[in-house]
């Protein structure tokens, strides 16, 4: 775990939690934090910490943590359309809805005479 990794390493340099934030410009909050586990870090933030503590930033990796070997290869992109698409609607004569007349139907514009 970072936060049990990020301790051992505070304490071999014989810093205080407060120094370490000072030299990797991280909140003194935000540490601690990192350092019981609540948080996890960015990739930025352990390179802060790995600066300020003198370490390489490999330090803060677990030695055992191994990739799967049985991986399942899942397809690439998006999946592909079915072979027989479904029917289309039926095409709207007038193309104005749905058959329903219009409200102004049968109106005229401005003052009949």
């Amino acid at each position: 775990m970072f936060g049990d990794r990020l301790k051992e390493l505070i304490e071999r340099r014989g810093l205080s939690q407060y120094a370490v934030a000072k030299l990797s410009g991280v909140s003194k909050q935000g540490l601690s934090k990192l350092v019981m586990g609540e948080r996890e870090p960015t990739w930025e933030t352990v390179q802060r910490l790995a600066l300020a503590l003198g370490v390489d930033c490999r330090e803060f990796t677990d030695p055992g943590l191994a990739i799967p070997e049985d991986v399942e290869q899942l397809p690439r992109g998006r999946p592909r359309k079915a072979d027989e698409a479904a029917p289309a609607a039926p095409a709207v004569k007038g193309g104005k809805g749905k058959g329903k007349p219009a409200k102004d139907a049968g109106k005229t514009k401005g003052k009949g005479k």
